[in-house]
């Protein structure tokens, strides 16, 4: 299998993950507050699949929200910094690739989290923009991800009325992104 379509076979197995974070379970009643959320979203991350934590997955919608556009920069500096990188595949058990990964998966989940938020603020938009084209240029994430940030980016781009930087991303990932 050649290295794009190995890459497309990721990113397509991984995308079901897209939509999906971990959080931890809250008891009957409880609210918590944004900075509570995020907090709580980001020890969910920490922990090996979150099991140990309590944590299950639950749709993007129901993630935490951002009070302010610094609170969700923070968040998706946070984010961009937990991306897997291609050295932490290197890393991983024969065992561990009979399956999408835990890294693309959990990928997908942080992925979804920065999309919903932006989707329900409007607020949000221009970090995310920023947050999408950094994400699109890092040549150290894999080409999956970088790929679906790219398209999140021309989408941004041309909703605020940007100018993208087409030539940060390589034309394989383009030709990768222009597949989803």
């Amino acid at each position: 299998m050649g290295k794009s379509a190995l890459a497309l076979l990721v990113l397509v197995v991984g995308i079901g993950s897209i939509g999906y974070y971990w959080r931890p379970a809250k008891s009957a009643g409880e609210e918590s507050s944004p900075s509570e959320s995020a907090e709580k979203l980001a020890i969910a991350r920490e922990s090996a699949a979150g099991k140990e934590a309590g944590v299950f997955l639950k749709k993007a919608e129901d993630q935490a929200h951002f009070s302010t556009p610094e609170e969700f920069h923070v968040f998706a500096k946070s984010t961009l910094q937990k991306l897997p990188h291609m050295a932490d595949f290197k890393k991983l058990k024969a065992e561990d690739v009979h399956e999408t990964p835990l890294l693309i998966r959990q990928a997908g989940v942080d992925l979804g989290s920065i999309a919903a938020a932006v989707s329900e603020d409007a607020r949000l938009a221009p970090e995310a923009f920023h947050f999408y084209e950094e994400c699109s240029a890092n040549g150290d994430l894999p080409g999956s991800i970088r790929a679906l940030c790219y398209v999140h980016y021309l989408h941004w781009g041309t909703e605020l009325k940007e100018t993208v930087n087409a030539a940060i991303v390589p034309e394989e990932i383009k030709a990768l992104a222009k597949k989803l």
